[in-house]
């Protein structure tokens, strides 16, 4: 992708970016999810944490690509998930768009004890969830 960079004020040159994923600090209880979602391409984590007290863990996060691409991987891994996981309610999927925010947010919650399995089946689903497909989000 090419995107404007600002060598100085005064103009500006067309540099083309490519993918690294970096490194950050997170709670140790939730940290298997925040890699598994990174594995995703486009898919940008925001904010996270391991719960407290018996409250659930969380992720949160968009894509990099636009509001089409979040919507069609939260489709896509939700597909998958519920094909690959039992029917229970020890996580949850969700698209989110807060008063006043410009980009819709997309978490994924989860029962303290159920943060492995869930970042095994999001491992798996990275591999093999197709590249795109029709969400919701496109009508």
């Amino acid at each position: 992708m090419t995107v404007p960079c600002s060598a100085d004020e005064n103009r500006l040159m067309d540099h083309t970016e490519t993918l690294v994923k970096v490194n950050a600090w997170v709670d140790e209880g939730v940290a298997p999810l925040v890699r598994a979602l990174n594995q995703f391409d486009d898919a940008i984590t925001l904010d996270s944490c391991e719960g407290h007290q018996g409250e659930s863990a969380y992720v949160h996060f968009c894509s990099r690509a636009g509001v089409e691409e979040l919507c069609s991987l939260v489709h896509r891994l939700s597909s998958f998930l519920g094909r690959r996981l039992p029917a229970n309610d020890e996580y949850r999927l969700t698209i989110e768009w807060v008063a006043g925010g410009t980009e819709p947010l997309a978490t994924l919650e989860v029962h303290q004890g159920f943060i492995q399995p869930l970042a095994d089946a999001v491992d798996e689903a990275v591999a093999n969830v197709a590249p795109r497909i029709a969400s919701a989000c496109d009508t």
